[in-house]
């Protein structure tokens, strides 16, 4: 079975952004990809070549019906037609990729040592989007090991400003002169 991802992700934006309602097919497309994470018996089922499609559509209708938009709905639809709703995740991945790009946003990953406040996150979104030129969406780890401060991670920059980069910097320093 050949894996088209990309085309369909593409397709699903270029829907979603016609019809208007890209940003309720992002939340419910990450909605969808934990649910197909969670559980490896839906994904089984997708997948399986012996498996009818009528039953697959009966059982997308069933759970789904209600709680996904109508375009999201009709998309799951057309994976199944396609042989393409094993491939869920990777879909997920590739538009939200894609949505980032037709948006001009960036993915950055924060990782604390602390869990950061409201306060804190909306200052380090108004610095990285000044900073990066574009619109951030932080992906925020606590990383206690880190003692104190943050490692940042953008596409095409590393910024470390944690106490353990500081101890490590040190120490090599030390390694050198003695």
């Amino acid at each position: 079975m050949v894996d088209y991802s990309a085309s369909f992700a593409a397709a699903l934006l270029d829907v979603a952004t016609e019809e208007n309602c890209e940003n309720t097919i992002y939340e419910q497309l990450q909605q969808l990809a934990n649910i197909w994470e969670e559980n490896s018996d839906l994904q089984k089922m997708m997948k399986h070549p012996e498996l009818k499609k009528q039953v697959k559509l009966d059982m997308i209708h069933s759970v789904f019906q209600k709680k996904l938009h109508p375009v999201l709905l009709r998309f799951l639809e057309v994976c199944i037609a396609h042989d393409q709703a094993g491939n869920i995740s990777q879909i997920v991945s590739v538009y939200e990729k894609k949505r980032r790009q037709a948006n001009n946003i960036e993915l950055v990953k924060v990782e604390s040592a602390t869990t950061l406040d409201q306060k804190q996150t909306d200052s380090l979104i108004h610095v990285l989007e000044e900073r990066l030129q574009k619109k951030v969406e932080l992906q925020v780890e606590v990383v206690p090991e880190l003692i104190a401060g943050l490692r940042v991670q953008t596409e095409n920059l590393v910024l470390d400003n944690s106490v353990l980069s500081r101890m490590n910097a040190i120490k090599e320093k030390l390694k050198h002169i003695g």
